[in-house]
């Protein structure tokens, strides 16, 4: 495997901009922060932010060999509540 791979300039800057995206101004619109590593060692010591959309707290989980094809997230539903509808999808 090629350790050093070349790629157009224009390519380049395009990968060196992608960190800013809709869905991570999404999440970050939302309240949230994304981990993003290949490995968290306790999922019940995550920071956690107010989710106010959802009426819990949560972040986002990002695995860093998928980019954002693969996030999920830990929500904290408070303690003899529920959280709120997402809105994305509606009962019939």
């Amino acid at each position: 495997m090629a350790k050093n791979a070349i790629v157009s300039e224009e390519f380049a800057k395009k990968f060196a901009t992608e960190k800013e995206t809709p869905y991570t101004r999404w999440v970050r619109g939302e309240g949230l922060e994304i981990i993003g590593a290949h490995y968290v060692p306790n999922l019940h010591t995550v920071q956690l932010k107010p989710w106010a959309r959802r009426g819990g707290a949560g972040v986002y989980l990002n695995h860093d060999a998928s980019r954002t094809s693969n996030d999920c997230y830990v929500c904290e539903i408070p303690a003899g509540e529920s959280l709120r509808r997402s809105g994305s999808c509606s009962r019939r």
